[in-house]
Parts: C-alpha cells; structure tokens; sequence
C-alpha cells in the first residue's frame, strides 16, 4: 500500500508542475535546433541522436533524444524537481504507472522495464534524476552521457 501511496503522490506533483513546452516520449521533436549529436557506439554516423536541452522554470534540466525520423526516443531529467511524467511519456504513461515499482527507502527509485518503455528514476527532494527510453528505437550499444 505504501508503494502504491508514493506513486500517487509522484504522479500528483509531477502534474502540478507541468510546463507544456517539452515533446513527448514516442511523438515529435518541438525543439529544431539540436544541442549536440550523439552517435550509438558501434554505429555508422547516419544512425545518431540528436540530443535537445530544456531547463525548465523549476531548474530541472530535460534531455530529448530524437532520431532521424524526428521522433523522440529517449528523454533523461536531472533536477530539483519531477517532470510531468504524463506530459514527457505521453500515450507510455499509463503502461509506466501500471508497471511501477517502487523500493521503500529515502533515496526513492522507480523502475520500469517493458518491451516497450524502461524508465529508471532515483532521488530525493531536490536532486532527482532519471531517464526513459523506448528500446525498440534507441539504436544498439546507445550510451546515454548524463
């Protein structure tokens, strides 16, 4: 029960902070000017990720991924505060708090892992950080540089 509680409540602040600025998970890219091209290792220069920075009003720092198709593969946060997880996983939302699980402990870590979304998010009030990603799109041997 208490798993289920703390998952209500993220899911709850991550909507009360919630800018509208950012892509979704699995949708198109809004940024057009990439922050940096990051190539999967491995991998011939033409299968890359562009990488998109947003700070939001918050302080926390968003990180879209997005392949060549404009889609948006992958997203990481780092920051004092959640994202809108809604908003940043989109139509992926409710299979991330259908399949949430949660470790009871201070430093709060939640982990997804389907054949669709992994999401990995750990922290505290004030520093939280975490990434998402669609394992189907993100090319083979991708390292993300958080």
């Amino acid at each position: 029960m208490r798993t289920l509680w703390s998952l209500l409540v993220t899911v709850v602040l991550t909507t009360i902070v919630a800018p509208s600025a950012l892509a979704t998970l699995g949708g198109a890219a809004m940024n057009t000017t990439p922050e940096t091209s990051v190539s999967a290792a491995a991998m011939t220069s033409t299968l890359k990720l562009n990488a998109y920075q947003t700070i939001l009003p918050s302080g926390t720092v968003i990180k879209e991924y997005v392949n060549a198709n404009n889609i948006v593969v992958a997203v990481t946060w780092n920051g004092p505060i959640l994202p809108d997880f809604r908003q940043l996983f989109g139509t992926y939302f409710d299979q991330y708090v259908t399949n949430a699980q949660t470790t009871p402990s201070r430093l709060r870590h939640i982990l997804v892992t389907t054949n669709a979304l992994v999401v990995v998010s750990h922290g505290h009030f004030k520093a939280f950080q975490g990434m998402a990603y669609l394992p189907e799109l993100v090319p083979a041997g991708f390292v993300f540089n958080e």
